[in-house]
């Protein structure tokens, strides 16, 4: 209720600040947040993003960079990423960094958009950046995750896609299938090749397991 509550004051903030000739954006040129494809659950990843004034005036004063996750039920606000006092001139752009770790019970496994948009109190709101990441449950214990020894060739895929990796002797034990909301809707036992022929076109986020106890963790796009 708290969250819903903050996120309709802002809502508030920024309908009324519309028509304010100055505007805050996180810039179109700047759409890449520079997230990873694929999280778990309790890693640690970087990112940026870029604030940049709009308007053909200087800005100054405090501006706070907000985050939802945007799921089937509409915008979760999550909260602020930061608040920060800053002065522009018109035009300027300045680069911000985070360091966060995926939090439980926040993000759902599998696909999630999360959006990222300023807001202040004497400018309004230009646009925002979106980014989809793919999220893993948090790894258990003595799990090894290896990505550096194998492709997935042709990605995308009208059909099937197949494992390929420089081990020898080293078989595919499982591959598991998930969609964009995290439901596993395809098994392959004992097979380097995956036949997608009866998946929708769309994204899902592969988990395969090998004989010498490793996983790997990868997107296929079916066309």
């Amino acid at each position: 209720m708290k969250r819903l509550l903050l996120l309709l004051c802002f809502l508030a903030l920024l309908k009324g600040s519309a028509y304010s000739q100055d505007s805050l954006g996180l810039g179109s040129n700047y759409a890449n947040l520079g997230l990873p494809d694929t999280v778990a659950i309790g890693d640690s990843v970087n990112y940026s993003i870029y604030l940049k004034n709009w308007s053909p005036n200087i800005f100054f004063g405090t501006v706070f960079i907000n985050m939802a996750i945007d799921t089937s039920a509409g915008l979760q606000f999550v909260g602020w990423l930061d608040s920060l006092t800053v002065q522009l001139s018109p035009g300027d752009t300045i680069g911000l960094n985070y360091n966060d770790t995926i939090p439980s019970g926040l993000f759902r496994i599998g696909g999630n958009i999360i959006v990222i948009w300023p807001a202040a109190i004497n400018a309004g709101t230009k646009d925002s950046v979106t980014a989809t990441i793919y999220v893993l449950p948090a790894s258990s214990v003595g799990e090894i995750t290896d990505k550096d020894h194998i492709k997935v060739y042709p990605n995308p895929t009208p059909n099937e896609v197949q494992i390929l990796q420089d081990r020898p002797n080293n078989d595919v034990v499982r591959v598991r299938i998930y969609n964009a909301l995290g439901e596993e809707v395809l098994v392959v036992e004992h097979s380097a090749i995956i036949d997608l022929r009866a998946l929708p076109a769309g994204t899902y986020l592969a988990k395969a397991e090998f004989a010498d106890k490793t996983r790997s963790s990868f997107k296929i796009v079916k066309r």
